[in-house]
């Protein structure tokens, strides 16, 4: 009995250990595929719609704080799709035309220009036109539904004020320095090596990849640069704006602020 007894335990503390053995492979597993390797499969993943065109790029994230605390977004970017043509593979222009702008009229966009659309098309040597930017992933499937030859759908991002004008001569804009986007001005400008994730990876994380953060920084040696939080509180902002609208105009100025 006392044999048996001693063989029992010794096969549930076997088990124990295998299953321990497959537990730790499994969280190295997870941690590698969603931590370490998290950016190249969401690379894989926007794939589906080819390679990107180039007018991707990321960067943080400016705010006003209100008098409460809470930060509102200033300048953030957003992202979506370009169209572009492959005027080369595209047979005929003028179906592909009517296709394209009856797929996307459904979605309730209406932004693209025939004549400029078949102007682009026209350029035989060129292998790449773009002829519509800034569309939602609904609007991207719906091209890639069509399956025409010669139009393809590329992720793209830009700079996106919500609050349109509101401080802008403070926070600044976002140009082209040379061949790459910078801060050209304001906070934008002067805040640019901390806003600016040139060469970083932005991390999507969820909760079990947070776990790990702490360890993939010293895996993979990787750093993100970070946001602003101003001072600006908008609603200050806007009726010290609106105030000196009222003056610019009751003394016909040019300018005021």
């Amino acid at each position: 009995m006392e044999g048996d007894k001693d063989n029992f335990i010794f096969r549930v503390r076997v088990v124990y250990i295998l299953f321990f053995i497959f537990g730790a492979i499994l969280i190295t597993r997870l941690f590698f595929v969603q931590v370490v390797s998290g950016d190249y499969y969401t690379e894989r993943a926007n794939k589906q719609y080819t390679v990107s065109s180039g007018g991707y790029f990321d960067r943080g994230s400016i705010y006003f704080k209100q008098k409460n605390g809470q930060i509102v977004s200033a300048a953030t970017v957003k992202k979506g799709y370009v169209l572009a043509i492959n005027p080369e593979k595209l047979k005929n222009s003028e179906a592909a035309f009517e296709k394209i702008s009856q797929a996307l009229g459904q979605t309730g966009f209406n932004g693209i220009n025939k004549k400029d659309f078949l102007r682009r098309a026209a350029k035989k040597s060129d292998p790449y036109e773009e002829v519509a930017h800034r569309l939602n992933k609904k609007q991207a499937d719906a091209i890639k539904r069509l399956k025409i030859a010669g139009a393809s759908v590329f992720s793209e991002s830009w700079r996106f004020y919500p609050a349109d004008n509101l401080a802008s001569r403070v926070l600044g804009f976002v140009g082209y320095k040379g061949n790459k986007l910078a801060g050209r001005y304001g906070i934008e400008s002067y805040y640019e090596n901390v806003l600016s994730r040139e060469n970083k990876k932005k991390k999507s994380i969820n909760s079990f990849a947070e776990i790990f953060m702490g360890i993939k920084g010293i895996i993979a040696g990787d750093s993100q640069e970070g946001d602003v939080v101003t001072t600006i509180e908008p609603s200050v902002q806007l009726f010290l704006e609106n105030a000196l609208e009222k003056t610019r105009k009751k003394y016909e100025s040019n300018m005021a602020g």
